[in-house]
Formats: structure tokens, sequence, C-alpha cells
């Protein structure tokens, strides 16, 4: 199947040792930060041989990375921070002000472009724009919640 990507052989080889460290190690993966130098050692194999010289070790598909280093429990966790994110962008979207609505379609594209570029350059947690469309998100949301709150008397 990672064959048929329309990827260089380089991201194909990522990929496959990523899944091999995920079928090795299913349940919490090598560890956090641990593909890189799993990659180096451990599943060197998986580097083609026209690039031993100078290998690429990042891998630049954030799903993949999750599962290699932190397991099936870390993939669920991650899931589950893009699931809670989609339904505080929608609860925003939901609201009666023109400007909160906006606002939660601009922080939630933002994080969707992010998340969807993260599969093609391995940027997912050090991307700066990241935080600044979850704080968004969060404020909107936020806010969203307390409108919906009966009014104090």
């Amino acid at each position: 199947m990672i064959q048929r990507l329309p990827l260089d052989s380089v991201r194909k080889s990522l990929i496959r040792a990523g899944v091999a460290m995920a079928i090795d190690h299913p349940l919490l993966g090598v560890g956090v930060g641990g593909y890189q130098r799993q990659i180096l050692t451990t599943y060197w194999g998986f580097v083609p041989e026209d690039r031993r010289n100078n290998p690429t070790s990042l891998i630049h598909t954030e799903a993949v990375r999750v599962l290699a280093e932190t397991g099936i429990a870390g993939l669920l966790v991650w899931l589950g921070l893009l699931v809670a994110v989609a339904g505080s962008v929608l609860r925003a979207i939901r609201s009666p002000l023109p400007d909160r609505r906006i606002a939660a379609i601009a922080a939630g594209g933002v994080v969707l472009v992010i998340v969807i570029a993260s599969q093609f350059a391995g940027r997912f947690y050090s991307e700066p724009f990241l935080w600044l469309a979850l704080g968004m998100v969060l404020v909107v949301s936020d806010a969203s919640r307390w409108e919906d709150a009966p009014a104090a008397t």
C-alpha cells in the first residue's frame, strides 16, 4: 500500500520504518522523540542504500510519527485532541454573534491546514501558528459557552 503513495523513496522508507516501529511496539511506541534514534540504529535497514551516507531521519508524516513514537495509546490521544478541537470549533460556529463565528471558522481552518501540512512537513508540534490557532479556538469556544449559560441574577 505504501508503494502506491505518490511520494519519493525516502518518504516511503520513513513511513515503512514508522509502521514497523508501531508493529514492534504497538501499545506505547518507541518513546516520544525516539523515531530518529530508532531509524538510525534498530531500523537502519529501512534507510535506502543510496542515502546511507547522509540519511534523512526526520519523518514528515505526523500521524505515522505519533503512532511510531507513542503507539496506539498516543495516537488515540492525538486523535482525541483533533476531535476536541473540531467540537470546539463547531460549538463556536453556532454562536449567534457573526464575529465569533468568523473567528471560529478562521481558527479552525488554520488548525485544519496545519494538520494536513504536518503530514508532509513534519512540524505539527513545533508549528507556532498551531498554538495561536488553538488558543483562538479555546477563546471563541469558551465565549460561546458563556453565551449559552443562563444569566446570573
